[in-house]
């Protein structure tokens, strides 16, 4: 399993996107890993940690940032 770490503006790791095998990715905050969403390749969609359908490509990223700005950790 691949990681990618996402960082803030000052360079402090905020995030990580896990990518396996078949390319399916897990957004999780950095300190607490708490699962944010999930994007799979085969249906081009990002999901919410309930599994909702948030938007369609990969936005993992944006995800992390917006529950940095909600205060998650």
């Amino acid at each position: 399993m691949k990681e990618e770490y996402i960082k803030n503006f000052n360079k402090v790791i905020v995030g990580i996107i896990q990518t396996d095998d078949e390319g399916n990715q897990t957004g999780r905050m950095f300190n607490s890993r708490k699962i944010v969403g999930y994007y799979t390749v085969k249906d081009n969609r990002t999901r919410n940690f309930m599994l909702q359908i948030v938007s369609e490509g990969n936005t993992l990223a944006n995800l992390i940032y917006e529950e940095l700005n909600k205060g998650g950790k």
